[in-house]
């Protein structure tokens, strides 16, 4: 073969790689549709108000999360936020809150402490989903741009740990 040949094969096959991605980010796209809140069924925000008596719903959309519909909904007060899924007969499926690394249990904590002394926290959110409990931890360390992820039960049990992980829902927090 020529090498002509072979660049214009190469030149095609990045082109549909392209497109495959461009094709695949737009079908994700469909699945989260930003609604209003007069779109939010009574069944959902009466759940919503009753778990979060002070919080108000500031965002809204629906989304579809393996082949289920919700609406995902972030909430706030003066004192609180989260991020929560819901289905459209008010059942809270899942709640995503900040919280700060002393929140984390104590096994946890230490484990950090001992195996990642160095780190920056990206993100840590407490999420409660079906009545359990996990705190999700993502942190990179210094001198190091991959972004590293745990996941653990409240007894501080590493449940899933990942490098080079991102996340479009991190909660921004510090160590404290």
């Amino acid at each position: 073969m020529s090498d002509q040949y072979e660049d214009r094969m190469k030149i095609f096959l990045w082109q549909m790689v392209l497109c495959l991605t461009l094709v695949s980010v737009m079908a994700a796209a469909q699945d989260d549709k930003k609604i209003s809140r007069k779109d939010i069924p009574s069944a959902v925000m009466k759940a919503v108000q009753q778990r979060f008596p002070a919080d108000t719903v500031f965002s809204q959309q629906t989304t579809t999360v393996n082949d289920k519909n919700y609406f995902a909904l972030d909430i706030r007060s003066e004192k609180h936020k989260a991020k929560l899924l819901v289905t459209p007969d008010g059942f809270i499926f899942q709640v995503r809150e900040p919280v700060v690394f002393l929140t984390l249990p104590d096994r946890a904590r230490t484990m950090i402490d001992l195996e990642h002394p160095r780190i920056k926290l990206t993100g840590l959110e407490m999420v409660t989903q079906d009545s359990v409990v996990t705190y999700n931890l993502q942190f990179v360390e210094r001198g190091n741009e991959d972004t590293t992820e745990f996941i653990f039960d409240v007894g501080g049990k590493v449940l899933k740990s990942q490098e080079g992980v991102t996340g479009d829902e991190v909660i921004q927090t510090e160590k404290k």
